[in-house]
């Protein structure tokens, strides 16, 4: 179960780093985006997080918009009854 939810997570993730892309695209002329962060799996609990690489480079509206995609990607299990 901790797979699946680390495989869906970094795919939803994915997907939101795309909307950022777009959003901040005149940003990235020089390096893409995934120059900017790494994924972290932990695989024990179950989690991803993101490193911010080379975060004097970014201002902050594109660290928080990171940040938020990482926050909007993770998948929402309904809990059994």
């Amino acid at each position: 179960m901790k797979e699946q939810r680390i495989q869906q997570w970094i795919t939803n993730f994915n997907e939101q780093i795309v909307l950022v892309e777009t959003e901040f695209k005149s940003s990235f002329k020089q390096r893409p985006l995934k120059d900017y962060y790494q994924i972290k799996v932990h695989e024990d609990i179950g989690y991803i997080s993101i490193e911010i690489l080379n975060r004097q480079d970014l201002n902050t509206e594109i660290i928080d918009a990171i940040t938020v995609a990482l926050l909007r990607a993770k998948p929402r299990f309904k809990l059994l009854d």
